[in-house]
């Protein structure tokens, strides 16, 4: 508690904000303000499908420990929508597929005033990986923070988002607690460590949710404004990629991997391109 109470005093004239997503990651922030007695907002996206039931579980106990906690409902911001609005950025990227969302969630905060957002970006790297004793370290900036929404989102509102995860004395503190052990995908050890301050939905239970059904239905039903993109990038390119007539009649839910990947991998480029 110590390492966490030195971290958080730096924000301590700072109006605080955490997502709220259900997770284990951010639950964990979220639990730590709370027991350190530190005044946050919480807010996250909230789905009704059957895929999020214990996630829903958990955002629902854990908006108790903060102040105006709200809930958005993700499926007003469908997977792969709006994104013809799409702000310009520097190289096609895969988080355009969350941008309506993620959007509404920055917007959120916003509202409420808040001056610094915490995520649990990067909690799967420090909790689930193997941690052996000659490990080299950690590429901070790549797998601990999320410049997408930092510089497109939050940051044009004038909020810091921070993980709470890539913070070098948080990541040496947990990196010498859990020294030679190996990989753990259920984050047992979290659970237990923080047990203390946790519900028992999150310590004595493990759980996975799964955005690909919401994935796959938001890109069914953007394929008519994905078809007027994938146009306009031929009309810019002339490039053959874009002709293909894969859309047409197009099955989205049984989709190959690859082909999956390969057609996101499109809809990013010709997004970038519109964008600029």
């Amino acid at each position: 508690m110590d390492a966490a109470t030195e971290y958080f005093a730096q924000y301590k004239d700072k109006k605080i904000g955490v997502h709220l997503s259900g997770g284990l990651d951010s639950s964990i922030i979220i639990c730590l303000l709370h027991y350190l007695n530190i005044p946050f907002t919480p807010i996250g996206l909230v789905c009704n499908r059957f895929e999020f039931r214990t996630e829903r579980t958990i955002q629902d106990k854990l908006a108790e420990y903060g102040d105006n906690a709200k809930l958005i409902d993700m499926e007003k911001y469908p997977f792969y929508s709006n994104l013809a609005n799409t702000p310009k950025h520097q190289i096609p990227d895969s988080c355009i597929k969350m941008n309506d969302a993620d959007g509404a969630l920055a917007q959120a905060f916003a509202d409420k005033g808040v001056d610094v957002v915490f995520t649990g970006q990067g909690g799967d790297t420090l909790l689930a990986t193997e941690i052996n004793s000659d490990f080299a370290g950690y590429n901070i900036q790549n797998e601990f923070t999320f410049p997408w929404e930092q510089d497109l989102l939050y940051g044009p509102k004038g909020i810091e988002l921070v993980s709470f995860f890539s913070d070098p004395k948080i990541i040496d503190h947990i990196f010498s607690l859990r020294v030679n052990q190996k990989d753990d995908p259920l984050k047992l050890w979290a659970r237990q460590f923080f047990k203390p301050i946790l519900p028992k939905e999150l310590s004595d239970y493990t759980y996975c949710a799964d955005f690909f059904g919401l994935s796959m239905s938001g890109l069914k039903d953007a394929i008519p404004s994905i078809k007027e993109l994938f146009a306009e990038a031929y009309e810019l390119t002339h490039h053959h990629t874009f002709l293909e007539k894969e859309l047409d009649d197009c099955d989205v839910f049984s989709l190959q991997y690859k082909t999956y990947s390969r057609l996101c991998t499109k809809i990013s480029i010709a997004v970038w391109l519109h964008s600029l």
